[in-house]
């Protein structure tokens, strides 16, 4: 029998004192979150959970930059390569570590643990429950499950298994994931997407994806989802170093649509486009991809910089500033005299240049 509902009035709610509930700052991941890094292979994803566990571990700040309140107790999974490697791998990442006294953390090479049957829950509760492990890091999802990762059904069923070592243990997850092999779009960018069904993103709270960038041994770290925070951090350039293989942060990079929406300003400073022809200039000059310059005007049009009207060739959507038709309205309302003191031929002109100029705006 299920446990009976137990509803709380809003005085009760309000009167709860919670125990701290934060594993690293900045609502990155809470006791018992689920978060998710994701990346393209080689991208450096299993270095950086190494490190995570590591830091998590010993109470030091993650990437150097964001604190951990204390010490946790870490259990780490990995199918990504064999023992050996991963030893050396280990050895490598905790000389840059300093130990004081014993360390929670606990790391494991399987190839054989499948989190979505009862034998691998099993496993997986006793080792929490003997532990006391407070975070469980598995590097990467796809070799500890037998599901369709495709099939939204299938992967409900392996997120509900999460969900139990979240509620009962009160175990924060970090797991790693792959992307789509990158797809070009019309643009000849290259796209990154997320491999298997949409609820390998919409279950985590927290959400980064790494991909690669400029120079070598340089990461872009983007925060792609973050539940809970009003709002996201910012992308970054993360450095990889090969000698520590340790990731640490470079220079924040501004909200690019800031930038994109100076670039959008100049494109309709002389009137409106056509909303393809927007998006078009868009993608040349910002260098972004069609999909995120179509996301950044509909971004602008709901913070009230831009607005979309219909007309245009073959009634299609035309973009301008918001405030841009009232200017030249003004303009020719006040020099409206001017169209009389011209002769019949100048004046027929200038009407067209007049209707003209309404329609491009």
């Amino acid at each position: 029998m299920k446990a009976p509902l137990r509803p709380y009035t809003i005085d009760e709610l309000l009167a709860i004192q919670y125990a701290p509930n934060v594993v690293v700052d900045e609502a990155i991941l809470d006791v018992g979150g689920l978060m998710l890094v994701v990346g393209p292979t080689s991208v450096g994803k299993s270095y950086l959970l190494l490190q995570l566990a590591m830091q998590l571990a010993t109470g030091t700040a993650v990437v150097g930059q964001w604190a951990v309140p204390r010490p946790f107790r870490v259990y780490l999974v990995q199918a990504e390569i064999g023992q050996a490697r991963f030893q050396a791998r280990v050895k490598k990442l905790w000389a840059n570590f300093t130990r004081r006294g014993p360390v929670g953390l606990w790391l494991e090479s399987t190839f054989d643990l499948k989190l979505d049957t009862p034998d691998g829950l099993a496993a997986v509760e006793e080792v929490v429950e003997r532990l006391g492990v407070e975070v469980l890091v598995i590097d990467p999802l796809r070799p500890f499950h037998n599901r369709n990762e495709n099939a939204s059904d299938e992967m409900q069923r392996l997120f509900d298994t999460f969900l139990r070592l979240q509620l009962k243990w009160g175990v924060a997850i970090v797991f790693g994931h792959h992307d789509r092999k990158p797809s070009a779009d019309g643009w000849g960018k290259s796209i990154y997407d997320t491999r298997g069904n949409t609820i390998i993103t919409d279950r985590p709270d927290t959400v980064l994806r790494l991909r690669e960038a400029k120079p070598a041994g340089t990461v872009e770290a983007i925060w792609e989802k973050m539940r809970n925070r009003d709002e996201k951090l910012p992308k970054q350039k993360w450095v990889g170093d090969r000698q520590t293989g340790l990731f640490t942060v470079g220079a924040s990079e501004p909200d690019p649509r800031e930038g994109k929406a100076y670039i959008v300003r100049e494109l309709l400073a002389t009137g409106g486009l056509e909303l393809g022809e927007l998006t078009a200039g868009l993608v040349e000059r910002g260098g972004v991809t069609s999909r995120t310059a179509y996301r950044i005007v509909t971004e602008l049009e709901g913070a009230g910089v831009v607005e979309k009207v219909g007309g245009g060739l073959h009634n299609r959507k035309v973009v301008k500033l918001r405030g841009g038709d009232s200017v030249m309205i003004e303009f020719f309302a006040q020099h409206y005299w001017l169209l009389y003191s011209l002769d019949s031929t100048f004046r027929v002109l200038a009407y067209t240049f007049f209707a003209l100029m309404l329609w491009r705006i």
